[in-house]
C-alpha cells in the first residue's frame, strides 16, 4: 500500500501473485473498502498485502489504466535515474497515466532505494502493450524536451501510416534502436495523431545521420526491416538511454 500521497489523494494498493491469488485479495481489499463483511480485518488484511509484495510498501505508484487486463502477462523493468523520475510521474500523476492509457499496461515506480540510486520502472500487461510501454517510459526517460535539436544540426520528418508503424519500432524497440545505431541520427515516433492520420517520424542530427536515417526508415516503411544497407549495429537509441528525447504525445 502506497501512502505517499497528498492529504485527500487515494491511496494505491498493489496486489501481485498467482491469478486465483490476485482474484481473491481483489475481493477482499473490495470488501474492507467497502464496509462489507470481510473474511479478515484491516490488520490481517495489511499483512497479507506486504506477504504479496514481498515486504511494507515501498513508494510505489501508477496501476492499471481500467482494471486487469485479459491475456497471458508479462513483465519488464526499467530503471530510471532519480533526477528525472518526476518527469516519468508527472504533476499529480498525469504523465503516468496517460502512459499508461495510451500503452495499456500497467506502469509502477519503486522510489524505495537510497539517494543517487536508480529508480526502478516495472511495465506490466501482455506482451504487446509491455514493448509499447517500455518503448514510452524510455522516451520520456530520455527527453530533452522541445530543443533537443541543437545549432549545426538537421532535421527531417516523415510520414508513416499508422498500420506499418510497429514495423519501424520493432520488438522492443529493437529495429528503431538498430536504425539509430547505423546511422548515428535520433529517430522519434509521434502516434498521437488524428485517427486517419499518419504518423510522424522526426529525424535529428547532421545532416550526413539524417540524410542516412531518413533513407532507412523509407526503406523499413516500404519494405520492411534490415532493407536500410550498411552493417548491423546494436543498442544506443531509445531502448539504450542514448540521449532520446520525446514529448508528451510522443511514443514508440
Amino acid at each position: 500500500i502506497d501512502q505517499n500521497f497528498p492529504e485527500g489523494m487515494p491511496r494505491k494498493i498493489t496486489i501481485s501473485g498467482a491469478t486465483h491469488a490476485l482474484e481473491a485479495a481483489r475481493a477482499l481489499v473490495n470488501e474492507v473498502i467497502t464496509g462489507a463483511p470481510a473474511a479478515m480485518g484491516a490488520a490481517s488484511m495489511m499483512g497479507m498485502m506486504g506477504g504479496m509484495m514481498g515486504g511494507p510498501g515501498g513508494e510505489m505508484m501508477g496501476g492499471y489504466p481500467g482494471g486487469a487486463v485479459a491475456g497471458p502477462q508479462v513483465e519488464r523493468i526499467v530503471d530510471c535515474p532519480q533526477s528525472v523520475v518526476g518527469r516519468v510521474i508527472g504533476r499529480g500523476g498525469e504523465t503516468i497515466k496517460d502512459l499508461q492509457m495510451r500503452s495499456g499496461c500497467r506502469i509502477q515506480i519503486d522510489q524505495n532505494f537510497p539517494e543517487g540510486h536508480p529508480r526502478k520502472i516495472t511495465i506490466t500487461g501482455t506482451a504487446a502493450q509491455v514493448e509499447q510501454g517500455a518503448v514510452m517510459v524510455d522516451q520520456k526517460i530520455n527527453d530533452n524536451g522541445p530543443s533537443a535539436v541543437v545549432p549545426g544540426s538537421a532535421a527531417n520528418t516523415i510520414d508513416c501510416p499508422k498500420s506499418v508503424v510497429g514495423r519501424v519500432i520493432g520488438r522492443g524497440g529493437e529495429t528503431i534502436n538498430d536504425l539509430q545505431a547505423r546511422s548515428g541520427a535520433r529517430i522519434q515516433i509521434d502516434q498521437n495523431v488524428p485517427e486517419g492520420a499518419p504518423c510522424k517520424i522526426s529525424i535529428t542530427g547532421s545532416a550526413q545521420a539524417v540524410e542516412a536515417g531518413s533513407k532507412m526508415v523509407n526503406d523499413v516503411i516500404h519494405a520492411g526491416p534490415g532493407m536500410g544497407g550498411g552493417g548491423m549495429g546494436g543498442g544506443g537509441g531509445m531502448s539504450g538511454g542514448g540521449g532520446m528525447s520525446g514529448g508528451g504525445g510522443m511514443s514508440g
